[in-house]
């Protein structure tokens, strides 16, 4: 959805009203948007799940369904370093025995590079855009971000710019 989309969205009140807006939002897009979109979310699912997290559910399967199949896609695993986390004053959590407690030790290991998150990282190159943006995954659940700043700009952009195209060629300004 577009911008101005996702207000009206946002401004209905009524079961009607949003079965209106989903009739106006589906012809605007052209005759094969539908299945085009259930293809590309199929795909997303199909090669893109992590987690819990469907792939056509986060923000690598975004870029597929609203940009299409990129020209290349690279995937890379690395893992993440625990952070330093102490506790409030330096003291130690006990558990009940008065030993350590279980979040102190995965702190500990986390500190001492025995452990970390795993994260899987997707380029995707869309040559027609003249793009290229990584998405950062956390393997286990399938939460996503893009991490640096400028290209999480610049991909909100490209994909208000998609949202808007099949309006425009559908509905050629007069």
């Amino acid at each position: 959805m577009t911008r101005a989309e996702r207000a009206q969205w946002a401004a209905i009140k009524s079961d009607a009203d949003a079965q209106q807006f989903i009739e106006h939002f589906v012809a605007s897009r052209g005759r094969d948007f539908e299945d085009e979109v259930a293809t590309r979310a199929s795909m997303a699912d199909k090669y893109l799940t992590l987690g819990k997290t469907p792939g056509s559910k986060s923000i690598r399967g975004k870029v597929v369904i609203l940009l299409g199949p990129p020209k290349a896609v690279s995937v890379a695993d690395h893992e993440v370093k625990g952070e330093h986390s102490q506790t409030a004053g330096g003291y130690i959590n006990a558990s009940a025995d008065g030993g350590p407690s279980i979040t102190d030790v995965s702190d500990a290991a986390r500190r001492e590079g025995m452990s970390g998150k795993l994260v899987r990282n997707y380029t995707f190159t869309y040559a027609d855009f003249a793009v290229t943006v990584t998405v950062e995954a956390d393997v286990v659940t399938g939460v996503d971000r893009v991490p640096d700043g400028k290209q999480a700009a610049a991909l909100e952009k490209l994909f208000e710019s998609a949202a808007e195209a099949p309006i425009a060629v559908t509905h050629p300004k007069q």
